[in-house]
């Protein structure tokens, strides 16, 4: 027994000791069931697995040690590239990590920690050969802690009426922001990852009804004024709306980065309304942005939804922004020249009120920009579709070329590469790619705004999704940039927003932009 208790016990004392070192909110207290009791269940769940299995407590040790070190090195990088810890939907991607490999394992399996998983395999290897298996009757409590901890698991989550009683007791009782920052820092990783899933397999309107999501109607928590959804009448302008990957302005991190880059953006936006974005995601989380965009909801109101607000809306109709547009007699196209399926964009989009999908079949003959569709193309593609309807069209466009991770031969395949960009000394490598990306988005912004207008107004609006990874050391403050412009013309007007503020802010221009007769 001692040689399977003294392993296990320095793997606890070890998962103990990481779960409070970055929860900062931790420091200082004594004992939490939720704040230490959580890492010790997962560590024994690892660790008696591993014994179960092989009856080896020295290779079963080291195995529970490399698996609380991983987790904790995977929320260390995600912490220092992306801003916030690991959350509970994080684990629901492993599929898509499979299908997208180069949007995942660059940032969270760098070199030295494939080197160190390579180095803990080798280990456990050796004590495996080395280690006899232990006798049968010396496994028996970890049977009898199995047979007690799984039931308690099942009620918890499954929808039971025991299970749900506790867990609203639970969350009752710890009151978490749903933040994943605040509550990391109070409740540790573990701690805050159980409370988060917890909370969102038993949260309220699960099935349909209730919450920040309501079928079929305006939520209460979208923040547009009423003015701005009001009915239009009169000749309806096209209305496209850009999600433009990573774009924000450089310059506030760097003023010396070349401002030929942002030409376009600079000289529409002397004649439209533009500002920052304050966007809750850094780096990544491209739909927490774009679901605020299209509904109006604050991400803060959507509780445990969030984190990944496509989970419950590929599920579940959510009046959106094409809704409104539909109503005024819009065909409403939703335009993402990558797969449709990352995010679920094929079933959400259709519960967000689109009439149309477009996808990267679409573009299968276009070269790529580096490994995506460019966003010239994707331009070109736009005022193809503008171009050839009698009706007016809101076209909500995602773009893909400056999605990282940037590296310096990213053109290497290209017959003929774009005309390079200088970058400053501190970006690394792949900053010149992404500022070539960021000078094609422009570009692409000026295609819109110059093409003929035939006949039909035409309101053109573009924000950045999040901005890019760019060093820690460099000033940035988290915030994209947006612009709505209209080719009625306008005079420059300055105004920082929120997500959720600009889908009202679109509608809005677009009504004003209506000829009447």
């Amino acid at each position: 027994m001692f040689a399977v208790l003294v392993p296990y016990a320095l793997v606890a004392a070890l998962a103990l000791f990481l779960n409070r070192l970055d929860a900062t909110g931790c420091r200082g207290r004594g004992g939490d069931l939720l704040v230490d009791g959580t890492p010790l269940v997962l560590i024994t769940l690892l660790y008696s697995s591993a014994l179960l299995l092989t009856g080896r407590s020295l290779f079963s040790g080291l195995l529970a040690a490399g698996g609380a070190l991983l987790l904790f090195a995977v929320n260390r990088l995600k912490l220092s590239q992306f801003k916030e810890p690991l959350v509970f939907v994080d684990f629901g991607l492993f599929a898509q990590m499979l299908r997208h490999p180069r949007f995942y394992f660059p940032y969270i399996f760098p070199l030295r920690v494939v080197l160190t998983v390579a180095l803990a395999v080798f280990g456990m290897a050796v004590l495996y050969r080395l280690q006899s298996p232990l006798e049968a009757w010396v496994r028996l409590p970890w049977v009898l802690f199995y047979a007690a901890l799984l039931p308690t698991i099942l009620i918890l989550l499954r929808f039971s009426p025991v299970g749900e009683g506790w867990v609203a007791a639970l969350v009752e009782k710890r009151r978490p922001a749903f933040d994943p920052n605040t509550d990391f820092a109070a409740f540790g990783l573990t701690g805050s990852l159980l409370l988060h899933a917890l909370a969102h397999a038993h949260r309220s309107g699960r099935d349909g009804e209730g919450g920040a999501m309501p079928r079929d109607r305006l939520s209460p928590e979208c923040v547009w004024p009423p003015a701005d959804l009001a009915p239009v009448s009169g000749e309806k302008p096209h209305v496209v709306l850009v999600q433009a990957e990573s774009f924000f302005d450089l310059r506030r991190a760097d003023p010396g980065i070349d401002s030929s880059i942002y030409t376009n953006f600079a000289r529409l936006r002397g004649e439209g309304v533009s500002g920052e974005m304050q966007v809750s995601a850094h780096g990544a989380y491209t739909m927490r942005t774009e679901f605020s965009v299209l509904t109006g909801i604050p991400n803060g109101k959507l509780g445990t939804d969030a984190m990944n607000p496509y989970l419950s809306a590929a599920h579940r109709r959510v009046w959106s922004l094409a809704d409104y547009f539909g109503k005024q007699g819009y065909r409403c196209i939703c335009v993402h020249p990558y797969d449709l399926k990352f995010f679920r964009r094929d079933e959400v989009m259709p519960n967000l009120g689109f009439d149309e999908l477009h996808g990267e079949g679409l573009f299968c003959s276009t070269e790529r920009i580096g490994p995506y569709v460019g966003d010239e193309v994707l331009a070109e593609y736009l005022l193809s579709l503008l171009e050839n309807s009698g009706e007016p069209l809101f076209i909500f466009a995602i773009t893909i070329e400056a999605h990282g991770p940037w590296d310096g031969d990213r053109f290497k395949d290209m017959s003929t590469p774009p005309e390079p960009v200088a970058a400053p000394g501190w970006g690394g490598p792949g900053m010149a790619a992404y500022l070539t990306h960021l000078r094609d988005t422009d570009r692409m912004l000026g295609i819109l705004a110059d093409a003929p207008c035939h006949g039909r107004d035409r309101v053109i609006a573009l924000y950045g999704d999040h901005v890019g990874c760019v060093p820690e050391d460099r000033p940035v403050n988290g915030n994209t940039d947006y612009l709505v412009w209209s080719s009625q013309g306008g005079t420059a007007v300055r105004r920082d927003i929120r997500p959720e503020d600009m889908g009202g802010l679109v509608a809005g221009i677009a009504r004003e932009t209506t000829k009447t007769d």
